[in-house]
């Protein structure tokens, strides 16, 4: 198991997490980094710029989202805790950071 997913698994557990990009649109919380499998469609990838470019957050691709997060079919979620997406991004051999 490599870090990204015990940090996605303590996200899940504390609640810090949104999954899918219906509730992501819907989300009230403040979302600071937006993960998105490396093998969702173009329109799902077009869609998560847009929401990390709205609202102003961090945008990581990562290999196989949903054997890393232990989620059938995810392709994309959105973490809201600080703490967490810290030490996501410091575990930067294990994703693909979107630049624009």
């Amino acid at each position: 198991m490599n870090n990204l997913s015990k940090y996605l698994g303590f996200a899940i557990k504390s609640n810090s997490v949104i999954i899918g990009q219906d509730a992501i649109k819907k989300a009230k919380q403040r979302i600071l980094l937006i993960i998105v499998c490396a093998s969702a469609t173009k329109n799902l990838m077009d869609l998560a710029i847009r929401y990390a470019t709205a609202k102003k957050s961090k945008l990581i691709i990562v290999e196989d989202l949903s054997n890393i997060s232990h989620i059938d079919n995810c392709k994309i979620m959105a973490l809201t805790n600080e703490n967490l997406k810290n030490a996501i991004l410091q575990q930067n051999n294990e994703y693909k950071i979107y630049e624009e």
